[in-house]
């Protein structure tokens, strides 16, 4: 979704490009969220210790980042176009940890399916 959202801030050919990209980048945030309250939850539920893995550390900082985008478009939308160019590098920031905590993941999902 987070990938789809700047894809479609790149085009900005037709005058539906901000409504889609405001759609696109609210689920992906949502969907970031909603994946640290799911793990915060599951975690909590097994006895399992928090922030253990890198995954973990990077799904943290994840979140943070695409919060603070979300945040930086706000800000926009409402007048504050001096955070644009700041809103367009952490929203590029977020797509490039969100591959490597999703690579951080399958190799910790690969170490304890070998254990």
């Amino acid at each position: 979704m987070l990938l789809y959202a700047v894809s479609i801030s790149m085009k900005k050919k037709t005058n539906q490009w901000f409504k889609k990209h405001r759609i696109a980048a609210l689920s992906g945030v949502t969907s970031v969220t909603t994946g640290l309250i799911i793990m915060i939850l599951f975690k909590e539920s097994q006895g399992y210790p928090h922030l253990a893995s890198t995954h973990a550390i990077g799904g943290l900082v994840t979140g943070f980042i695409a919060l603070i985008t979300l945040v930086l478009g706000y800000l926009i939308i409402n007048g504050n176009k001096n955070v644009k160019p700041y809103h367009k590098w952490s929203g590029r920031l977020t797509l490039i940890l969100v591959a490597i905590t999703i690579i951080f993941g399958v190799i910790r999902l690969l170490e304890i399916v070998n254990k």
